[in-house]
């Protein structure tokens, strides 16, 4: 596989069926694709090119029903540079955001509340305009998966795995992807 755009190299996988958009991002390009991928297919196939390229990779269903960008955030410094990047792509489409953040616990939730205010407090620095921040208490993947399907997209991070990492430990994010009814941006 072309290590310079993999996933250009990879749609030759994805069967036949339903429509979707993807966009990558290798160096300093974008590229859009078009492409048809049976449903129940389509997760797999999705998880497994989050999972093994370091590039960062939009999915789009060609349907546009929701509006607003959902951010999820945890705090952390790459978390934070996710946020300030979906939150720039959000502001050029003209799309509301949201700022999320899920607490295991009611214990951690103040820490939780305050990832999203320092979230809130970089955008509002950068001049773009926070429309709703939420937190949550509970299991992360659902909170994000549940909240986030009201958006026409989720935007989160990975954890700075390696590639090798994130196929035996898994990730937040490639479960994000493989469980969501919307549009996600794995931001890396």
């Amino acid at each position: 596989i072309d290590q310079e755009d993999p996933v250009a190299q990879m749609l030759d996988l994805v069967p036949r069926g339903q429509t979707f958009d993807f966009i990558s991002k290798t160096r300093d390009r974008f590229r859009i694709f078009r492409v048809d991928a049976a449903e129940k297919h389509c997760g797999h196939f999705l998880a497994f090119v989050v999972t093994l390229f370091g590039c960062c990779l939009l999915l789009v269903p060609f349907f546009f029903l929701r509006r607003g960008f959902f951010i999820c955030t945890d705090g952390s410094s790459r978390a934070m540079q996710a946020v300030r990047r979906s939150a720039v792509l959000a502001h050029m489409t003209g799309d509301p955001i949201t700022l999320f953040s899920v607490a295991p616990d009611a214990a951690a939730r103040p820490a939780a509340e305050e990832a999203v205010a320092n979230a809130k407090a970089r955008l509002k620095a950068m001049k773009i305009d926070v429309a709703e921040t939420k937190t949550a208490i509970g299991n992360p993947l659902q909170e994000i998966v549940e909240h986030g399907s009201l958006y026409r997209l989720i935007a989160v991070t990975d954890e700075g795995r390696s590639r090798w990492q994130r196929i035996l430990r898994g990730s937040l994010a490639t479960d994000v992807v493989r469980h969501a009814r919307t549009s996600v941006l794995d931001v890396r």
